[in-house]
């Protein structure tokens, strides 16, 4: 493997590097590397396959961005994007016996082809990176192959591959969520950020949001799952209806309810309903109204937060999925506000949410969330003030006065400490603190002797300091 992405990254010149990837697509490397992400070869030769395939992505993609002067397309890259190829890994992954070493796999590959940015450092994809990144258009033929086996991957995430109960440290988990699972919500999440008018219809026939908000609230303590639906929600509330496109045709932008203490389970499937068409010049994003009307997402959030707060007040330990929960309430808050569905948002906040849940909408952000985002606030500062010394004043400064700039300050039950990186300053109360001070002063990089030891009144020695520097204590 480590040959072959030699080959494909490393030849020069540029002609000749064209003759390696035609030779290449010629023997039809990528066609042999999808048959290994198959379930009846070992787990090694599908993570390594499927590992091989994403460097070949990322790199084909790369080159094709920094080489201004390749003659033709990467013939690799073409292959890979085309529908053959995705309905062939596809079809792999879900006909026949299934793995989840093989749905995983597969899943990898299908989320490196959706990749729209990457961070030109580290290479990974990321919502909130920023800096450098390079983009790209997610190409029509993926999405047409993705698009008729969403059906699959709802069921996936309904009936996933087996797995034995796990003891955690919270107790035994009977059902755990497992990878092929976590995989499926990571690609639902890369699906909803192209904004795909017909993706997007898909799954609110197959009720997929809704599934996925039954899983949140269910694994409590999943906050992998968690980043991934607040990830599918934010991409929902972010675009408008006119980002959409007519048909997966065209190139998409990307860049985590129950009431009571128990967890819902999944609801058993049931026969999807075609969804009613939106009808010409329709102002409104199918997606959100799905999202607020039958998944019921501010009641799940309402009815979520008044569960942890009853556990919490008997005792309890605050849930898992709390803070996920807080980021999503202030996504709908924010895009309630501001943003490219603000007025179906509001609309349907003001008119359509029944009196009382709009009433405890209305208290929950005044008071419960406005309270939340106050504790969760970081000071980056500290607003703790230190008070100047009169002591002393008339001894000269042994350092400049520039160095008064670059104070740090330091505390302790019994000290108090402050000076600049070159000079440490150590007071303390207690008699028998003087040694601990000239060994601080001999510390090896303080850059200082005992020859810059002063005596205080009691005789014991006292570092000298500039008079500009407060001190604390």
């Amino acid at each position: 493997m480590d040959l072959l992405l030699r080959l494909i990254s490393c030849v020069e010149p540029t002609a000749l590097r064209q003759d390696v990837l035609n030779w290449l697509n010629e023997a039809r490397i990528i066609q042999r590397l999808v048959e290994l992400i198959h379930s009846s070869q070992d787990e090694d030769r599908q993570s390594n396959a499927s590992q091989t395939l994403c460097d070949i992505i990322r790199l084909s993609r790369d080159q094709s961005t920094q080489l201004q002067d390749v003659p033709e397309p990467d013939p690799l890259l073409t292959a890979l994007e085309s529908q053959e190829c995705v309905e062939q890994l596809l079809s792999n992954m879900f006909d026949g016996e299934q793995s989840e070493t093989c749905i995983v796999n597969g899943t990898q590959v299908l989320l490196t082809l959706l990749e729209t940015r990457r961070s030109g450092v580290e290479g990974l994809m990321d919502s909130y990176t920023q800096g450098f990144e390079r983009s790209y258009a997610v190409n029509s033929s993926i999405l047409h192959g993705i698009e008729p086996r969403l059906k699959d991957f709802h069921q996936l995430l309904l009936r996933p591959p087996k797995k034995p109960a796990i003891l955690t440290t919270l107790g035994v988990l009977e059902e755990p969520l497992g990878n092929a699972r976590l995989h499926g919500s990571r690609l639902i999440a890369a699906l909803l950020h192209t904004n795909t008018p017909s993706i997007n219809h898909e799954l609110c026939r197959l009720g997929t949001m809704d599934l996925l908000l039954d899983l949140f609230f269910k694994y409590t303590w999943n906050n992998f799952l968690h980043f991934q639906v607040e990830l599918s929600i934010a991409a929902i509330l972010s675009h408008s209806v006119h980002e959409g496109k007519p048909s997966p045709g065209e190139p998409g932008s990307k860049e985590e309810a129950p009431s009571g203490n128990a967890a819902p389970e999944p609801a058993e499937p049931t026969e999807p309903t075609e969804p009613s068409e939106p009808p010409a010049g329709a102002t409104e994003n199918v997606m959100v109204t799905h999202l607020f009307q039958k998944c019921c997402l501010v009641q799940r959030i309402l009815d979520a937060w008044e569960a942890n707060d009853k556990i919490q007040a008997e005792g309890g330990r605050r849930r898992g999925n709390m803070g996920h929960l807080t980021r999503i309430a202030n996504a709908v808050v924010h895009n309630m506000e501001k943003g490219p569905m603000q007025a179906q948002i509001s609309d349907f906040i003001k008119g359509t949410l029944p009196e009382d849940c709009r009433g405890r909408w209305e208290s929950f952000v005044e008071e419960t969330l406005t309270e939340t985002n106050r504790r969760n606030t970081v000071d980056l500062v500290s607003t703790h003030h230190l008070h100047s010394s009169s002591e002393d004043e008339d001894i000269e400064s042994a350092f400049p006065n520039e160095l008064t700039l670059q104070q740090v300050s330091w505390e302790h039950p019994r000290y108090s400490c402050c000076g600049s990186p070159q000079s440490i300053l150590l007071w303390s109360s207690f008699p028998s603190s003087a040694p601990c001070l000239q060994l601080l002063w001999d510390f090896p990089g303080l850059g200082s002797s005992r020859e810059q030891l002063g005596r205080d009144r009691g005789g014991n020695p006292r570092a000298l300091r500039d008079p500009a520097l407060p001190r604390s204590g």
